[in-house]
């Protein structure tokens, strides 16, 4: 029979009700910064368990105006800005200065975000756009808006995966759907409002949300409604029945079917984006806007205001507050929860599995909770352990055993605590052996998944990702995650473990090798044999790149490119590449041994074009000498020229 509770059902007293659905928050990091008073600075967090810029705010500012140390009160140090690990792990620190078009002193920050490239995004009130990666390199600046703009201003900006929209002080809104691309082509998008009528909140509908493939933008009014934008122009929802007051704060779920809405009057309230159907009305019994409003998965909003901790309204009506003793504290939103960052701590706040709370609720007669009973009486050497494991699947041809065994095999790709993990794998693989016919292909993949994901969790690498985040962002995208923070060696393993190509991360780690100053007195043959030596295991792979580093446009070591392009498998990157380092010689030597004429036509043609602007008798007769000494090339060179006298072209 079903036992009072499972030993990890104690566990359970730490869920949070929210109606039916329960939620969980579970402490993930101790933060290693040290920001003793969070509530000091501007936060910006990135999905995926991502890095968080931090910016220090004048406590008695809501808008930044001037970047400066976290360890400093005064700007004698220069203004700054930091990028941390989801564990407070300090990434690097960027020196703020004007963008290259901009005169001397800081511009102020109006908004910061983060790409889906995890690239930093910074939106400046006069319209300029800088973008950094997450060890401080400028990838991108632009200006958002034209050079006529004149006094117009940007006075919000919403930042999303590929694009950003930004609300200008003329009441217009600026838009760039590609952040990826070296020269992003902002567009105006008008709302038919002015000065008079001022935009009171905003949101951004991402175009895999909308009909049209076209990003919406959704801003609040002071007339009770909301207006919807696009390349179109602007429509209003007409909403001034279904809202009592101005809308001040809002928010898209993560799966763009709901809007939440903070309203002056404290009220939220949650409508579909198509704007007929009212989900819910939940009075807050506060008029200040909170500093934050967010989905928490898509089932819940959570909203915080200054040292008031977190508050979570349910979608009908139930809520659940989470004090957290009046730290300051930021909210990361996330596709399946949300992180919880104080000055101190990280925690995840999510809801419970519901294979997790079939187990693990006290009083569960569910089979995966039975199942877990009898593994455990079976680890304490209970006699009757077999006896309650058999009674599960009596006369039902092991149907019931078999989905507690993906319960427990579900529930331990939830957990972040590995003993958890292990217990629920335990109890699942008891389970197996009295199954008879079980693919063991789900509990394979998920041993395999637990072991990337503990890797990736641990403090020093600072990557709190869930197992659904897991499954959204790819292995592949994981990998090239840690390549950006330099984890190589961990990036290889996990290629290692999964079958995954390690070019990628070869290549990177070997242009990180050429730019580091350790080896910058290292002589080209011995830096040469020890990227060879650890490129060897790859087998065939492309050498370029790296050769392109070191060449680094006539500035690095010439030589030891052109060393390290004896390695390249393919000729004709081989050629290109030392044809731009004017290596016409080695070229066509290369371009010959492929034995593809058209290679050699290549080195032929372009060594001879230079020629032409060049009135050196001495660089001709040098040319010639070139091509005598390979008589394939003489012939194909002879055949060109025959050619060129029969069009008549001396």
């Amino acid at each position: 029979g079903r036992r009072a509770a499972p030993k990890c059902g104690a566990m359970a007293t730490d869920w949070h009700a929210l109606g039916d659905v329960k939620y969980r928050k579970r402490p993930v990091y101790e933060m290693q910064w040290q920001l003793s008073e969070l509530g000091d600075y501007m936060l910006c967090g990135a999905p995926y368990g991502g890095s968080i810029a931090v910016v220090h705010v004048s406590a008695t500012k809501q808008t930044i105006t001037s970047l400066s140390p976290p360890s400093a009160a005064s700007s004698d140090q220069g203004s700054t800005l930091q990028i941390y690990t989801s564990s407070g792990g300090l990434l690097t620190t960027i020196a703020w200065r004007s963008p290259a078009w901009k005169s001397a002193g800081s511009p102020r920050i109006v908004s910061m975000g983060w790409s889906d490239q995890e690239n930093l995004v910074l939106v400046l009130e006069d319209g300029g756009v800088v973008v950094y990666d997450i060890f401080g390199a400028v990838v991108l600046q632009f200006n958002l808006l034209p050079a006529v703009a004149g006094n117009i201003r940007v006075e919000d900006c919403q930042i999303w995966g590929a694009g950003l929209v930004a609300l200008t002080s003329n009441m217009n809104i600026w838009a760039v759907d590609n952040l990826n691309v070296e020269d992003p082509m902002p567009y105006e998008m008008e709302t038919q409002l002015n000065e008079n009528h001022p935009i009171t909140s905003m949101a951004v509908l991402q175009p895999q949300f909308t009909s049209s493939g076209n990003v919406e933008v959704i801003l609040g009014t002071q007339e009770n409604t909301v207006l919807v934008v696009d390349v179109n122009g602007s429509e209003d929802q007409l909403l001034h029945e279904r809202i009592q007051a101005p809308v001040t704060k809002m928010a898209v779920a993560p799966n763009g079917r709901f809007l939440a809405c903070f309203t002056e009057n404290g009220m939220v309230t949650v409508i579909s984006t198509s704007f007929t159907t009212k989900v819910l009305d939940f009075d807050t019994n506060t008029r200040m806007t909170p500093l934050q409003m967010i989905w928490c998965g898509e089932d819940s909003v959570v909203l915080h205001w200054k040292r008031a901790g977190v508050l979570m309204v349910g979608p009908y009506g139930h809520w659940v507050n989470h004090p957290y003793d009046g730290q300051a504290l930021y909210v990361i939103p996330e596709a399946d929860c949300c992180r919880v960052v104080t000055s101190t701590r990280c925690e995840l706040l999510q809801r419970v599995p519901s294979a997790t709370e079939a187990i693990r609720r006290i009083g569960s007669t569910d089979p995966s909770a039975m199942l877990y009973d009898a593994w455990e009486a079976f680890e304490e050497g209970d006699v009757k352990a077999d006896e309650n494991l058999r009674r599960i699947g009596a006369g039902d041809d092991d149907l019931q055993l078999a989905e507690a065994v993906s319960a427990c095999i579900s529930a331990a790709g939830s957990e972040f605590d590995p003993s958890m993990q292990k217990r629920y794998l335990k109890a699942a693989t008891y389970g197996m052996g009295l199954c008879s016919d079980f693919d063991a292909t789900e509990f394979v993949d998920t041993c395999r998944k637990l072991r990337v994901l503990n890797d990736v969790r641990r403090p020093e690498v600072g990557l709190p990702l869930t197992s659904q985040q897991y499954d959204r962002l790819t292995a592949e995208v994981l990998v090239d995650r840690l390549i950006a923070r330099h984890h190589h060696h961990l990036a290889l393993t996990i290629c290692d473990f999964l079958k995954l190509s390690k070019q990628k991360v070869l290549t990177h780690w070997a242009c990180e090798k050429l730019k580091s100053p350790s080896v910058r007195d290292m002589p080209d043959k011995q830096l040469r044999d020890i990227i060879r030596e650890k490129l060897k295991p790859c087998g065939t792979m492309s050498y370029t790149a790296i050769a392109l580093i070191a060449y680094d446009g006539g500035r690095g070591r010439k030589r030891l490119s052109t060393m390290l392009l004896d390695y390249e498998p393919h000729a004709a990157d081989q050629v290109k590449l030392l044809l731009s380092m004017n290596e016409n010689e080695l070229a066509l030597q290369k371009a010959v041994n492929s034995m593809d004429s058209d290679l050699v036509f290549l080195v032929l043609l372009s060594t001879e074009a230079r020629l032409r602007n060049n009135q050196s008798q001495a660089k001709k007769q040098e040319f010639f000498h070139m091509v005598y000494n390979h008589p394939d090339a003489t012939a194909l060179l002879k055949v060109y020229y025959r050619h060129k006298l029969s069009m008549g072209d001396p």
